[in-house]
């Protein structure tokens, strides 16, 4: 059951998954949006860390913010939380999450590997697999189909 689920992780020796979500601002869309994420970690047995920054951090300590997670053993996967203020380059700061921990699977290795014909990417962009998923459950026909 889901409730065991960190339990039996234990048991077994292993650590807790940790998710580390980075926010910047307080956009009240995006604060439910990141809200929400903390929940579903939480109810899955995950450690769930919330990097709220102020809208004005500059983008050299955001990327260090970014670099830090990197480098933090508790966290396995890492999200930064779009969009990011006017100031901040959004690729910049993606671009140095690392491959094994970049959750939405936008950085560059992960993209890459999306168009790399026998290459998985560590992780799929959530909103297109989303979409996929749901039309496949549905009985449409992906292949050879032409969006209108």
């Amino acid at each position: 059951t889901e409730s065991s689920f960190p339990h039996f992780r234990r048991e077994q020796g292993k650590k807790d998954p940790g998710l580390a979500v980075i926010i910047v601002g307080e956009r009240k869309d995006s604060q439910t949006y990141v809200r929400l994420k903390h929940k579903a970690a939480e109810e899955c047995g995950y450690k769930s860390f919330q990097i709220a920054l102020p809208a004005d951090i500059s983008q050299e300590d955001l990327v260090e913010k970014v670099e830090e997670c990197n480098n933090n053993p508790d966290i396995h996967g890492l999200i930064v939380q779009l969009p990011l203020p006017k100031h901040i380059n959004e690729a910049a700061v993606l671009n140095r999450v690392a491959y094994a921990k970049d959750v939405d699977g936008l950085g560059p290795d992960n993209i890459c590997s999306l168009y790399t014909r026998g290459k998985e990417p560590m992780a799929y962009p959530c909103t297109p697999l989303g979409i996929i998923t749901m039309l496949e459950r549905s009985g449409v026909e992906i292949e050879g189909a032409r969006a209108a």
